[in-house]
């Protein structure tokens, strides 16, 4: 047996002899022809049915010494102790190894390479390490230290990633979206090193780990480089055939050809491939066979194809290339890997631009139902006018007839004068006739004035219609890009803008029309956060319909219901005359037992609550509950009640009675749950009650009760709705504060980023809706820390400025952005830059305080203001404002009175007050922390524990 042949030889061996018997021979034919050598092979493992040569002895003894372990757990390499064997394979055995120098506690996984040592071979390990080291990639495990056993074997110590290789995590239960994110983090991190010329050469699943926090690690990076070190010729490197997975492994590398970046693109299209025909065998609940990836979609398909073509030439040049397909897949544009037909890109043209060509088609459909509308009332005029005309023909015969009986007489009268009586009969009779011809004659005149009134009619209908339609087409050339020269697409503030500065154009429209224009403006500026305008809107509408009289009442009535909301949520201006009117003219119109009397009478018991009027209130919602009990089943009558609980249960939540908005919501969901009459059951509804019930949850710290309706609720409203969808939002608001509270941060950023896109493309970033998405996305951040701290703080601050520039209404969003600003200068220390926010805050809410009296927001902001004293120890200011907030703290709600307490025991322990008072502040925060949080909070676990102190405290002293 020459070199080269005993060369080979080792090899094989090596490549099999941890494996199975059953099989050895399967993998020994995969990597090799030759049926002589992997005879060998099988006799040095001692398996071969046809028995031993005299040679298979010494070899396998030779072999064993070579591949048998030199150390063992408790043995110690350079500053590291192996504590525990982890893992053996082809490439030698894993330890996990803990640091023993004494400076600081480690974990890393050591792994000591396989193969009889030589000169050169550790010449050349010690240069790839080198490069290897130098890999400094998030989801690449790192390189941190090597050398080389007593026995002379090279060592590695590398990043010790505790989690679930790719092959074990349960990925197919994660959406499509997010198992490409995945699939397009792995990308990255392998063009990472192919830019630092290190190829992979055996990427599998089990070399991919997702750890604990779901991030991605890749291992053994460059590692299949060291093993094949032992070639005469120093100068040349090559991957060993025994460096590889068969499953896994390109042609060329199967061959021995050589290695390059294709390699590991190959084994990538073939990771991918597995991950998504077991995502949609798991989905679509369809039989898929693992090596059948031609039931994928066909991008996806050509994606992999492409990635694992027989020819280096045929496949993606780069893994960027491969990662660009994958994004456009996501983003719905062409992907390059698929053919490019017509057909094709059409189709994805239409799914990029399907919002703007559905725009276009209702445009069209309004100016065809406009002229149709026009025609339909042209020809009603000149039907009218014809009837006139023949009406008119018969009264003016009628006059000549009359005219020619008067002559009669006449004659009669003159050659008859004897004849008085007849002749007195006679011009009796023909004043009769022309009696009859002149009541004929006012009656054709009648009917002609009639037509001509129906003409005008019919031609102001016409006019009205053609003036919305020239307004409309008015609106859509002032932001057509070809027109204006612009090469972008209009936002919803632009077309609104413009919409209203052509609001002239519609003097002479009809009633009707002018309300509709008015309502489609409430309707975007509602979407848009612009409540002033909303309010400007929905008073014009009003007025519109107005004037068309009772025929419009019910929609007058959800008008002024609208409108009554607006002002009660901007806390602003009067809620109560539009809500006493919708309730007048629908008891008028329908009566008390109608769903339209109910619903005014709602808008009049909020318009009490936000006028202070309490009485009222209450007495309204009695009489309300009474009503809605009564009416008959119908799906508006379910909506109704649904929308009383709610009102309640929101009610308890704004006012931090988490436990009883809990028990509402529980009861509402219930209710809708017992409902087995589909035509009876609405989603939305049900889907609101659902979000109020984790969000009850969530805020009482019953976590994994809320994550298992946010995650079931969130999944069904993207499958009916849309994830862009404004209720799919919602949840998704919702569920990634719960996950960031929880210190869920992976999963809260990813939702968080996903809400952010796409409010940034329909709303603008412009509108309260963004900027309640980047304050989200921002405290995550910040709660996060980390390297995640700057970024936070520029989302933070421009969430800030954008709600101080665009909410002119009310105080909500600027308080909110403020005081999640506020939170982080605080934590990092920052406490004079805190003290400014606070004391804008405090600003903002004296602003909106109406009569100067300390409503529950300004306290809140007061108190703000007051913690930031004490951290400045600036104790004087900040008890001044305590002792200012004191004697009305108990008509606040539960949180602001937890805020008191928690800032008044801070005074009270740096004053020395006596244990009894700070025992008495700490007892009515617990009460106020029950109320707001419940028993198991960990709020009141926290002032349990100071109230423990302090009794204590109190009797060591006694």
């Amino acid at each position: 047996m020459n070199p080269q042949q005993f060369k080979q030889l080792r090899t094989l061996y090596e490549l099999v002899c941890d494996l199975p018997s059953h099989e050895q021979a399967l993998r020994l034919r995969e990597a090799s022809n030759d049926e002589d050598l992997i005879s060998h092979v099988l006799m040095m493992t001692g398996r071969d049915s046809l028995g031993q040569t005299n040679i298979a002895g010494p070899i396998s003894t030779m072999f064993s010494d070579a591949v048998a372990p030199e150390l063992d757990v408790g043995a110690t390499l350079g500053n590291w102790r192996l504590t525990k064997l982890i893992g053996r394979g082809g490439m030698g055995g894993v330890f996990l190894a803990e640091r023993n120098d004494g400076h600081f506690t480690q974990l890393a996984a050591l792994k000591i390479l396989r193969g009889i040592p030589t000169a050169n071979a550790a010449a050349l390990i010690a240069q790839e390490r080198q490069v290897l080291a130098g890999l400094e990639h998030p989801n690449i495990a790192r390189l941190l230290d090597g050398g080389a056993t007593p026995g002379g074997r090279p060592y590695l110590v590398m990043e010790y990633v505790d989690g679930a290789t790719l092959d074990e995590s349960s990925l197919c239960t994660k959406s499509l979206p997010a198992l490409l994110q995945i699939c397009l983090t792995i990308c990255d991190a392998v063009a990472f090193a192919h830019r630092r010329l290190v190829v992979h050469c055996d990427l599998k699943p089990a070399n991919i780990l997702l750890n604990r926090e779901g991030q991605v690690k890749l291992l053994d990076f460059g590692i299949a480089r060291l093993i094949d070190t032992d070639n005469n010729n120093p100068n040349e490197k090559r991957v060993n055939a025994k460096a590889f997975t068969p499953r896994y492994a390109s042609p060329e590398q199967k061959a021995g050809y050589a290695i390059t970046t294709a390699t590991d693109i190959y084994s990538l299209g073939e990771i991918i491939r597995e991950l998504l025909v077991a995502h949609f065998s798991k989905h679509q609940r369809k039989w898929f066979s693992v090596f059948n990836a031609a039931l994928l979609p066909a991008e996806l398909n050509a994606i992999v194809q492409c990635a694992m073509a027989h020819d280096v030439a045929d496949r993606y040049v780069t893994v960027e290339a491969m990662a660009a397909d994958i994004r456009r897949y996501l983003a719905g544009e062409a992907v390059r890997a698929h053919p490019q037909t017509v057909a094709y890109l059409g189709v994805t043209f239409i799914r990029r631009r399907w919002p703007w060509l559905v725009a276009a088609s209702i445009v069209s459909v309004l100016l065809s139902v406009s002229a149709w509308r026009v025609l339909l009332e042209r020809d009603s005029a000149l039907s009218a006018q014809t009837e006139a005309r023949q009406e008119r023909a018969q009264a003016i015969s009628a006059r000549d007839v009359a005219v020619a009986a008067r002559t009669e007489a006449d004659a009669a009268r003159v050659t008859a004068a004897l004849e008085r009586d007849r002749a007195t009969v006679s011009a009796r009779d023909a004043t009769l006739a022309r009696q009859l011809a002149e009541v004929k004659q006012r009656l054709a005149l009648l009917a002609e004035a009639r037509a001509t009134s129906a003409r005008d009619d019919a031609t102001s209908a016409a006019a009205s219609a053609k003036k919305v339609n020239q307004f409309l087409v008015s609106i859509f050339d002032g932001v057509n890009p070809a027109r204006t020269g612009g090469n972008r697409d209009a936002s919803a503030r632009e077309v609104v803008a413009l919409a209203e500065k052509k609001l002239g154009d519609l003097k002479d429209v009809s009633a009707r029309d002018r309300a509709d224009v008015f309502l489609a403006l409430a309707a975007v500026h509602n979407s848009l956060g612009a409540n002033a305008d909303l309010q400007r809107y929905y008073v014009r509408a009003a007025a519109a319909l107005a004037e068309i009289g009772d025929a419009a009442i019910a929609e007058r009535a959800t008008i002024l219901f609208n409108l009554t909301i607006a002002r009660s949520l901007a806390l602003e201006g009067d809620a109560l005359t539009p809500a006493r009117e919708a309730v007048a003219i629908t008891e008028r119109k329908f009566g008390q037992a109608s769903t339209q009397f109910v619903r005014a009478l709602m808008g009049l018991a909020v318009a009490y609550k936000f006028h202070v009027m309490p009485t009222e209130e209450r007495a309204t919602r009695d009489r309300l509950k009474n009503i809605i009990e009564s009416l008959p089943p119908s799906i508006e009558a379910n909506n109704l009640y649904t929308n009383y609980w709610h009102a309640l249960g929101s009610d308890a939540y704004t006012q931090s009675n988490y436990i009883e908005a809990e028990s509402i919501y529980r009861r509402l969901v219930a209710r809708l749950a017992a409902n087995t009459d589909p035509e009876n059951v609405d989603t939305t509804t049900y889907f609101t009650a659902q979000l109020g019930l984790a969000r009850s949850l969530s805020a009482l710290s019953r976590y994994e009760d809320a994550e298992v309706i946010f995650l079931k609720l969130y999944n069904a409203c993207i499958k009916k709705n849309g994830e862009a969808s404004q209720q799919c939002l919602n949840i998704n608001a919702a569920f990634s504060r719960s996950l960031t509270v929880q210190r869920k941060f992976a999963e809260a950023i990813i939702l968080n980023a996903t809400r952010l896109n796409i409010v940034a493309k329909q709303e603008g970033k412009s509108s309260l809706i963004y900027v309640a998405a980047l304050g989200d996305s921002g405290n995550t951040l910040r709660r996060a820390g980390g390297e995640n701290l700057q970024k936070a703080e520029v989302m933070l601050s421009e969430a800030f400025a954008i709600a101080k520039r665009v909410e002119k209404n009310s105080t909500y969003s600027q308080n909110f952005q403020g005081t999640l600003l506020l939170s982080f200068l605080n934590a990092q220390n920052r406490y004079e830059e805190g003290l400014v926010v606070a004391l804008e805050l405090l600003e903002i809410h004296q602003r909106f305080a109406k009569n100067d009296l300390v409503t529950d927001g300004v306290a809140r902001a007061q108190m703000q203001v007051a913690q930031s004293y004490q951290q400045l120890n600036q104790h004087a200011k900040a008890n001044a404002l305590l002792n200012n907030i004191a004697p009305s703290i108990d008509k606040f709600s539960p949180i602001t009175r937890l805020q008191f307490y928690d800032a008044l025991l801070i005074r009270l322990a740096h004053e020395g007050a006596l244990l009894e008072t700070q025992l008495s502040a700490g007892k009515r925060g617990l009460s106020a922390a029950v109320t707001a949080y419940g028993e198991n909070s960990p709020t009141a676990k926290r002032y349990r524990t100071t109230l423990d102190r302090l009794e204590g405290e109190l009797k060591l002293m006694r």
